[in-house]
């Protein structure tokens, strides 16, 4: 089964682009030709415009840690920080993060799924 371009011209995936808020990534070459994701293009064009956006790639988080730009994140289990791979592998290393888990694994059992963590250690 050939892969479905998602900027074909077809009306439900345009449909779905505006009832979900999805931004369809715009670089993606069009499956029948140059014409066919014009719709879908301007909504995306329209909706980063509407959201204060030139580019999409704007939208590429930054690690609250080291400040890079983070293609994949995931939340610190010392803190509410959003962390990249890279400091996630730093945060595993340190000695406190068994007792954040255990601590963090213990709050939600409790049913509070809204936990801020023990804290970010110092020397992290």
């Amino acid at each position: 089964m050939k892969p479905r371009n998602i900027l074909s011209s077809d009306e439900s995936n345009v449909r779905f682009f505006e009832q979900h808020q999805v931004i369809p990534h715009r670089y993606v070459l069009p499956e029948n030709g140059p014409g066919c994701s014009r719709k879908a293009s301007a909504f995306a064009e329209n909706h980063t415009a509407s959201m204060g956006l030139e580019r999409i790639n704007e939208m590429v988080p930054k690690c609250s840690r080291c400040k890079k730009e983070a293609k994949v994140t995931t939340m610190s289990r010392f803190n509410t920080d959003i962390i990249c791979i890279p400091c996630e592998n730093l945060e595993k290393r340190h000695p406190e993060y068994s007792r954040a888990v255990e601590v963090e694994l213990q709050e939600v059992q409790k049913g509070n799924y809204n936990y801020p963590g023990i804290g970010r250690p110092a020397d992290l």
